[in-house]
């Protein structure tokens, strides 16, 4: 008699079922990473934009102005010279995730120098930053939050934090 090698049907199906639980376990903390991601690579394109944003002030000689859209930063950001973000007076435009909250002031300019002359603090040297999160993260998350820091000599980082 000759012996036949592969998968009975019951084999297959106890395969199946035990590789669907294991998806199952998978999925939630899939959208995590999939969330983080999101925050990082939307921080990482504010970053580029204020760096922009300063490198172009110190090329033309003039206030250059990194800033939220109409609306807020949900409706995406502009650097712009002056006072507005027009399209005669735009440099570099962009869009902004929905899946993201974002926490801070809504503008930062650079002078002539790319040192930050917007927003002022009190307190002289003091960082600027807004904040970026995935929408519903919980008070106190670690490793979530993603702080864009803009010092008032223009140097900028991405800081990692908890969800506030």
């Amino acid at each position: 008699m000759s012996s036949q090698k592969g998968f009975t049907l019951i084999e297959l199906m106890i395969s199946l079922g035990i590789l669907a639980i294991l998806a199952t376990m998978a999925v939630p903390s899939f959208q995590r990473v999939i969330e983080n991601n999101r925050v990082t690579s939307q921080a990482n394109s504010l970053l580029s934009a204020v760096q922009t944003a300063r490198s172009e002030a110190v090329r033309r000689g003039v206030a250059v102005r990194f800033s939220a859209a109409a609306g807020g930063f949900v409706n995406g950001w502009c650097v712009h010279t002056g006072a507005a973000c027009t399209a005669a007076t735009q440099i570099r435009v962009g869009e902004t995730n929905a899946a993201v909250t974002f926490g801070g002031p809504t503008v930062f300019e650079f002078d002539a120098r790319g040192q930050r002359s917007l927003p002022t603090f009190a307190t002289e040297g003091a960082e600027a930053s807004f904040t970026l999160q995935p929408n519903g993260c919980t008070t106190g998350t670690p490793n979530r939050q993603r702080s864009v820091q803009v010092g008032i000599g223009g140097r900028s980082v991405v800081v990692r934090g908890a969800c506030a």
